[in-house]
């Protein structure tokens, strides 16, 4: 048999596991350690797949693996296979990757909710500007239809 073999967290009451509170009550509620978990799916015999993710949040910071960058490092640092390393980098790295700033374009507006989450950050400015800013981004919006 090659491999370490998984276990799942079969123990917790159905409604009490990271997967299924995700789909019922969405990612706010959930501690890191459990969002951490939904990645790996699955732990080890000798630690499922929550004491997993609490044991790598703990010893290795949440802060800085969000930072790491380095598959082999993780490995060697946390004692994690291959696989469970890279599932670490690759999530943290969409996260960087999406929530880059992309000044060069202008953001899709498609309704209220867009215009106010795209200018929340200039509450503060003139009533003027705010007005301005609405009628460029709805003359941008509907020019390039």
């Amino acid at each position: 048999m090659g491999g370490k073999q998984t276990y799942h967290i079969k123990p917790l009451p159905r409604q009490n596991m990271p997967r299924e509170m995700l789909a019922s009550q969405g990612p706010d509620v959930l501690k890191n350690a459990e969002l951490l978990a939904i990645i790996f799916g699955t732990g080890y015999k000798q630690e499922n797949v929550l004491e997993l993710a609490s044991r790598i949040l703990k010893e290795y910071g949440s802060k800085a693996i969000t930072r790491e960058r380095s598959v082999a490092r993780l490995m060697g640092e946390l004692g994690l296979p291959k696989v469970k390393a890279s599932q670490i980098i690759a999530c943290f790295e969409l996260g960087r990757r999406f929530y880059q700033e992309d000044t060069s374009r202008m953001p899709t507006i498609r309704g209220a909710d867009d215009v106010f989450n795209y200018l929340k950050d200039i509450q503060n400015a003139k009533k003027k500007l705010f007005v301005d800013c609405i009628l460029m981004c709805a003359t941008s919006s509907s020019m390039t239809k």
